[in-house]
């Protein structure tokens, strides 16, 4: 038997057991690791047969694998080979193992002073994970894919040299049919792509995955895995260890421990899980309903489920926008829920982000939010929505460059989301770079003129800019790609008022509602009268904003819809009860 670390030659092949290379020619082929492990093994033992039960001991040490397993593993490498000009070189011996037909020398390594070592294949430090795709049809797991998906991120966000694209960045491949890898990875600027199947078998579950580098247009390697259907997080446990041994990275031990970490063991919970982020991301009022329901089913079926805490407390926050209602309620709610997430998980990002965004906008503790958000940076420095986040908070305290570095940062980690891109814009808006604004906004609803919330921004940039006619067409399209949001419906109405068609302005005023109408927000009526220039209303209705602990009252220090009353005294009296100005 040769030495671990030797170089081995076979049948034109090279074998560099040390980097775990396997090249012919100078090329580099494509193994998946257990592959490369059982030809490694196979090749120790060249001159006799090995017997399944050894192979599954040498290859899957302590693991319960089954023959199919490894069967699927003996057929991946014997096609590889074959498919390099190599045939017969596995042989099987019935009912007894498999042999190494060909043989093996070992070569001498090259120093310095000899030749220049072989390159290894190109890092790969970032990567996203496409939802897997449903084989047969099968209605009951349409989410599945996605589920496994999710809980192969989390358990790699823990990772910290590996930048993992967030379930959110991916939900839009949930429906896509064409899923090239390729130019996936290139939207989303990582250097890898997971993909894969999965398939129901009767009892039993079946996973395929591999792992595409962008730059070479190849699969780097592939693996296949069989278990229990209830138990999709076995999966999710290989599925992530073989990520970390394809490329090469050596785990501390506390993150080995968050790698096998498993927020739940309820596959019905996980499946609601991301069925809730699935319609968080929508960005509607309606999916945000959708998306609070499957939330609280997932906690229902779960109760320690931290991940689904975070997601309701998500929901939560952005309501108050998106739909209508009372805007403490829902964070209230939402800081319960985050407070929930983070006694179960303190080390969840998502738990730290929510909490730190309920302390920005309803408790007001600028200070403690800034804690916070960059406690959440520091269990995830990779978690887009915390950079995101953050923005609101610096541009809520005047902090225009460091907002807009945190929401370029955001970008980076989703480059293709149009919320991200959006609230890129709104940091712009707020340190009154207008036509900064606008270009980032273009661009949005050149993508997708039905989000709302990019012709809701569309809309008071165009104001800002004068150009009202453009402001007001772009509020009608907020109010109709954003059913049922009151916060569309003031922008509308401030367009009319500040363009002198007041009486249509006054018509969505009523619209709006009253104090005593439960889906009324005196924030969003405040605008309107801020455009009809009626100071004594705005001022009443910006009181009860602040005691509604409205979003729009925790920004009233950058508003620019609202420099026409800044100047009033009780203009700064409103920033000294919000804790933004001293006294």
């Amino acid at each position: 038997m040769t030495e671990r670390g030797a170089q081995l030659a076979f049948n034109g092949f090279h074998l560099d057991r040390g980097n775990r290379l396997l090249t012919r020619d100078g090329q580099s082929i494509a193994l998946t690791p257990k592959a490369f492990d059982t030809l490694v093994a196979l090749i120790e033992r060249q001159g006799r047969v090995v017997g399944k039960e050894e192979l599954l001991e040498t290859v899957w040490p302590g693991a319960f694998i089954t023959e199919a397993t490894l069967s699927q593993n003996i057929y991946t490498l014997r096609k590889t080979l074959e498919s390099h000009g190599a045939s017969g070189l596995i042989q099987t011996v019935p009912r007894r193992g498999y042999r190494f037909a060909g043989e093996a020398v070992e070569v001498r390594r090259e120093t310095a002073s000899d030749a220049p070592a072989e390159e290894l294949p190109e890092s790969i430090r970032s990567v996203a994970v496409l939802p897997l795709v449903s084989l047969g049809g099968d209605e009951e797991i349409d989410f599945l894919g996605l589920g496994l998906a999710d809980a192969v991120i989390a358990s790699l966000s823990r990772v910290r040299r590996l930048t993992v694209r967030s379930t959110s960045a991916i939900l839009r491949y949930v429906e896509e049919g064409d899923r090239d890898p390729v130019r996936i990875g290139r939207d989303l600027a990582v250097d890898g792509v997971l993909e894969g199947t999965v398939q129901r078998l009767g009892a039993r579950l079946r996973v395929t995955v591999q792992l595409v580098s962008v730059a070479r247009s190849a699969a780097c390697w592939a693996e296949s895995f069989q278990g229990v259907y209830d138990d999709l997080f076995e999966a999710q446990d290989a599925i992530a260890h073989a990520v970390v041994a394809g490329l090469r990275l050596t785990l501390t031990r506390q993150e080995e421990a968050g790698l096998r970490h498993q927020p739940t063991r309820s596959t019905d919970a996980c499946r609601a899980y991301v069925r809730g982020r699935y319609f968080w991301n929508k960005r509607s009022a309606a999916d945000l309903k959708r998306a609070i329901e499957s939330f609280e089913h997932a906690t229902a079926l779960d109760p320690g489920y931290a991940q689904a805490h975070a997601g309701l407390a998500d929901a939560w926050i952005l309501m108050p926008f998106f739909g209508a209602g009372q805007p403490a309620a829902s964070f209230r709610k939402a800081r319960d829920a985050a407070r929930r997430a983070g006694d179960l998980d303190g080390s969840l990002a998502e738990a730290h982000t929510s909490l730190a965004y309920t302390d920005f906008v309803y408790s007001r503790r600028w200070r403690t939010a800034e804690e916070r958000f960059r406690r959440a940076l520091s269990c995830n420095p990779h978690y887009a929505t915390a950079h995101h986040w953050y923005a609101f908070l610096l541009t809520a305290l005047g902090r225009h460059d460091e907002a807009l570095q945190r929401a370029t940062r955001a970008l980076e980690l989703e480059p293709l989301s149009a919320v991200i891109h959006t609230d890129l814009a709104m940091a712009h808006y707020f340190a009154r770079r207008y036509d900064d604004a606008a270009a980032v906004l273009d661009t949005v609803v050149e993508n997708d003129p039905s989000f709302g919330y990019a012709r809701f921004a569309r809309s008071l940039t165009a104001s800002a800019r004068q150009q009202q006619k453009t402001a007001i067409d772009e509020a009608r399209a907020a109010v109709e790609h954003l059913p049922g949001s009151t916060a569309a419906e003031s922008v509308l109405g401030y367009a009319l008022a500040v363009a002198g068609r007041i009486d249509e302005a006054r018509d969505v005023l009523a619209e709006l509602g009253s104090d005593n109408d439960e889906g009324a927000q005196a924030a969003h009526r405040a605008l309107v009268w801020v455009g009809l220039d009626d100071r004594e209303r705005a001022f009443a209705e910006l009181e009860e904003a602040c005691d509604e602990r409205s979003n729009f009252a925790a920004l009233l220090g950058v508003w620019p819809v609202f420099d026409r009353i800044r100047p009033d005294p009780r203009f700064a009296a409103l920033l000294r009860r919000i804790r933004l100005a001293p006294g």
